[in-house]
């Protein structure tokens, strides 16, 4: 389960990506939060997925830091790209390491996919 102050996820909510490859068609997620012209996801399995197949997502701040989204990105393998991170306040969203997604966010367009295969398996 994934679970953070004010969020968890289940485990039975989320596909075992484990046990099986998922190939990343996806360099980043097609669903951008505020866009809802990308919001074309009708069930959790398609939603889910669609993270499961993205190396990247899209995440931010809307009507406050944390939200469930950032966590199904997490639960899914995928790294969440937040934007604005660096104003977040310290005692906010304390679980999750914001030093390294920063790092990530900044490297993301020069990574190596080896580099990449450690990040998610951090």
């Amino acid at each position: 389960m994934i679970v953070s102050y004010g969020y968890s996820i289940p485990d039975d909510l989320l596909n075992n990506t484990e046990n099986r490859s998922i190939i990343k068609c996806f360099k980043d997620a097609p669903l951008i939060p505020g866009k809802q012209e990308t919001y074309i996801y009708d069930n959790e399995d398609d939603y889910n997925t669609m993270y499961q197949r993205s190396k990247f997502a899209i995440t931010k701040k809307k009507y406050g830091w944390d939200c469930l989204r950032h966590y199904e990105i997490l639960g899914n393998k995928c790294v969440p790209l937040f934007e604005n991170l660096e104003n977040c306040p310290e005692n906010t969203m304390k679980l999750l390491p914001k030093k390294l997604l920063l790092e990530l966010r900044n490297n993301k367009n020069t990574m190596l996919e080896e580099q990449y295969q450690q990040y998610l398996n951090v």
